[in-house]
């Protein structure tokens, strides 16, 4: 489809949306200069349409710039333009937005549409103006909402009321008829981005079951991002997830909490209305648990009444749930990123369950600055590591909320990011830093890594102890109590430090050991500031001279005798026996070869080579094919006091020629084959052992070990190169 007045325009946005629309567009014959997303997909679709794009926020302007255009389209995008990139569009920039404006500006606006339990939404295309979803309405479409929706349904009924008013709007802009209409910002309600349910999300039993329901479903996104978090249960010592509520078509006179039943997957509770069943309850990170188990050990049983928040509690959890918001996406990347450092001799497991005990050990690390501790730690770990950048564990404080501290994780990713010719100053500078960004973002929720997709299946994120060795800067080392950790360094001020591991993680001697090699390096790299990470020294002097000095001295006492044959010979004396050769034949057939067999064997072609004239340092051929034969008849050349030279029957007949000529003694070419191989050499004054002497060897041949001739100095085997760059 095409229209009269062709224009042009920029889209910037994320997800599926933003490609669909400009699809439309440029099926209506309009041209897109270029996309803006930081989203993979999108920019993928746009190079397969050859239109430009770029993925980072501070690199718009000088991308707008590059053309005159008509239209600016801000399909789902969470950023906020500038005033200037509002001014560059010749015509207008427009924004869709996923409710009905002037209620609900802002974000998550249909998850809040659920939670006042509406019974319609809709969709907005709006100019934009300097005040966030303020501008005019240019397409309105109102989208109705069912008893049963969530965020995941309502979201995708507005996804296909916002395509299909985007080309209404588009074909009105095509030909001018455009009608926009101005929005009376006296009804208007305005979400910010960090504002969340009120007390985390945790139901509340003051409630009737329709706000109960409706805040589960709120929350309820499916497999897609969810920033605003999670619907909680408290049984008073700890939170569960809530996967799906529903209202039951029953009554109930029990006051508002009561336990009504227990199910293995499921719980029924009285409300201030029709009792609920909440179903799927998992641990905060997701674990499906053992409801019955769970409550019975939390004391509650049918007919207690479920504990609820106290106001100052449910306060503090909506002002910490919107502080830590801001610094949601930081984590989140850092969480996707990250690599667990480990030691090499932590007994790590990472299905284990956490640690219940913890031993203590004093650390001879001096009482200096804790940031010269941690830049130690730092260069050790990266040191005994694998990568240039990790990520050690380091331990927050937790919120004074007691049990309810436990929402967020206290033990959260530091990473450590060094290179090899940094000095002191540098290595110090890089931690401070990393020090300064963590305590400014403090924490997340625990819950972080089910509600991103990105994060969901990351199997390390999903044990109990994620980060195994931590390190924790405290204000007094007595009153640290590790946790999550399977080896943490505590750090206080004027006071040292202290190792606290869990005894089936770490022995006695290991964590002595990693305490002397991390004093050595701090000395080192106290003595030496201006020396470099790969420099310092980390083994102290006795370990030192243990590795360098005991550990090399690797010389042991030798005896040239017995040689090879000996020993099977003594072997085929003490265990006659024992198996030395299996065979399998082409039909499958398995001979199998004892000791006894093939030294008897050997020794009766020895006696047979002696007879010949074989003695030390004599070089016999053996032409045989790769099988039992073969072993015997080389161990044969040995006892006999010979030299054998191997040659595969498959190599050229010139090549075989070459070698036995030039390899033998001319005065007494032998070689040991089969008649028909032997028949093939057609050489003169060559001696062929057959090898019916191997099957077939007559009652009076001699089967006792021969008369030792050889030496250790003797000549064992000769071997030809394969020939591929010249003669063998």
């Amino acid at each position: 489809m095409t229209t009269s007045h062709p224009f042009t325009c920029y889209i910037i946005g994320e997800g599926t949306l933003p490609v669909q629309c400009a699809d439309i567009l440029q099926q209506q014959g309009h041209t897109i200069y270029g996309i803006i997303s930081p989203d993979p997909d999108v920019r993928r679709w746009a190079e397969t349409r050859q239109i430009p794009h770029i993925s980072k926020s501070k690199e718009i302007m000088p991308f707008l710039r590059q053309h005159s255009f008509d239209y600016l389209f801000s399909i789902v995008n969470p950023l906020v333009l500038p005033e200037e990139a509002l001014q560059l569009p010749q015509r207008m920039a427009i924004n869709y937005h996923d409710a009905p404006l002037p209620r609900y500006a802002g974000v998550h606006a249909t998850s809040w549409a659920l939670l006042n339990q509406e019974s319609e939404h809709g969709i907005t295309w709006h100019e934009m103006v300097a005040e966030v979803d303020a501008g005019d309405i240019l397409r309105q479409v109102s989208v109705p909402i069912t008893p049963t929706d969530t965020a995941l349904t309502l979201n995708a009924k507005c996804y296909d009321a916002a395509m299909t008013a985007f080309a209404d709007l588009v074909v009105e802009l095509g030909n001018g008829r455009l009608q926009p209409h101005a929005q009376d910002l006296r009804h208007r309600s305005y979400f910010g981005f960090c504002q969340r349910p009120l007390q985390g999300g945790f139901i509340s039993w003051q409630n009737d079951a329709d706000a109960i329901t409706a805040l589960v479903r709120a929350l309820t996104f499916g497999p897609y991002p969810n920033r605003l978090g999670l619907p909680k249960l408290w049984l008073g010592r700890e939170a569960l997830l809530v996967g799906t509520a529903e209202s039951l078509l029953t009554s109930s006179y029990q006051p508002p909490g009561t336990i009504l039943a227990i199910n293995d997957d499921s719980l029924h509770v009285a409300t201030l209305s029709q009792p609920v069943a909440l179903h799927y309850l998992t641990t905060l990170t997701g674990q499906p648990v053992l409801l019955p188990d769970l409550l019975r050990r939390a004391g509650l049983r049918v007919g207690s009444r479920l504990p609820e928040l106290e106001p100052e509690t449910a306060v503090m959890l909506t002002g910490i749930d919107s502080d830590l918001c801001q610094h949601e996406s930081f984590w989140r990347a850092r969480l996707a990123t990250s690599q667990p450092v480990g030691l090499p001799f932590l007994r790590y497991k990472p299905t284990a369950a956490p640690p219940s005990r913890y031993a203590i050990h004093p650390s001879a690390l001096p009482a200096v600055d804790p940031a010269l501790l941690l830049a130690a730690l730092a260069v050790y770990l990266f040191r005994l590591g694998q990568h240039d950048t990790f990520d050690l564990g380091f331990r927050v404080s937790p919120f004074a909320l007691g049990k309810l501290a436990d929402l967020w994780a206290q033990i959260v990713p530091l990473r450590v990011a060094l290179q090899a010719d940094w000095t002191l100053a540098q290595v110090k500078a890089a931690m401070q830093t990393e020090l300064d960004r963590l305590q400014r973002r403090h924490s997340y929720g625990q819950d972080i890594i089910l509600r991103y997709p990105d994060l969901r299946n990351l199997t390390r994120l999903r044990v109990s102890q994620p980060f195994p060795v931590a390190v924790a800067l405290v204000e007094r080392l007595d009153a640290y109590r590790a946790a999550g950790v399977d080896c943490a360094l505590a750090l206080a001020p004027g006071q040292g430090a202290r190792w606290h591991y869990h005894p089936d993680a770490l022995d006695d001697d290991s964590v002595r050991r990693l305490d002397a090699q991390l004093c050595t390096l701090l000395a080192d790299m106290r003595a030496n500031p201006a020396h470099t990470v790969a420099d310092w020294s980390l083994l102290p002097a006795a370990e030192q001279q243990q590795v360098l000095g005991t550990w090399q001295e690797t010389a042991v006492a030798y005896s040239p005798t017995p040689l090879v044959h000996e020993l099977v010979a003594a072997h085929a004396a003490t265990q006659p026996n024992a198996p030395a050769i299996v065979t399998y034949a082409g039909t499958g057939k398995v001979r199998q070869w004892s000791y006894a067999d093939i030294n008897r064997r050997a020794n009766h072609l020895a006696h047979r080579l002696q007879a010949l004239g074989v003695g030390p340092d004599t070089r016999v051929a053996v032409l045989l094919p790769r099988s039992a034969e073969l072993v015997v008849a080389q161990l044969a050349v040995l006892k006999a006091g010979g030299a054998y030279l191997p040659i595969d029957p498959a190599y050229p007949r010139a090549r075989i020629r070459f070698m036995i000529s030039d390899g033998l003694d001319s005065e007494r070419p032998v070689v040991v084959a089969t008649p028909a191989f032997a028949a093939r050499l057609a050489l003169d004054g060559l001696i062929t052992v057959s090898l019916d002497l191997l099957t077939a060897v007559p009652e009076a041949a001699p089967d006792s070990n021969p008369d030792p001739t050889a030496t250790p100095d003797s000549l064992a085997y000769i071997i030809y190169t394969s020939g591929t760059t010249g003669q063998p």
